[in-house]
């Protein structure tokens, strides 16, 4: 402890980059690359099956709401199918 804290931090950064040494763990009293390296696999399977899981629920969502979108505009088309704030009404008489 005999620098700043400033340049302690120096010094570690600099090892993280030249060396990929991120220091010991106060927990687990080991390197953390090590325990980073025990967790990195689960965390990847995890994050690809929640992907997954977040592209087979939404592409069928978002492939409903443009097909309901589509028959509600189709029914007649002078009417939007949702209220579009903001827009003047088409028929001004009724207003």
């Amino acid at each position: 402890m005999d620098k700043t804290p400033v340049q302690r931090y120096a010094l570690w950064a600099w090892n993280i980059v030249s060396r990929g040494h991120l220091g010991r763990s106060f927990q687990w009293e080991k390197p953390v690359t090590e325990v980073i390296g025990e967790r990195i696999a689960l965390t990847m399977t995890i994050s690809l099956f929640t992907l997954i899981f977040v592209w087979v629920v939404a592409i069928p969502i978002g492939i409903y709401a443009a097909i309901v979108y589509h028959r509600a505009n189709r029914r007649n088309p002078a009417v939007p199918a949702r209220p579009q704030p903001g827009r003047p009404p088409l028929d001004p008489v009724s207003g």
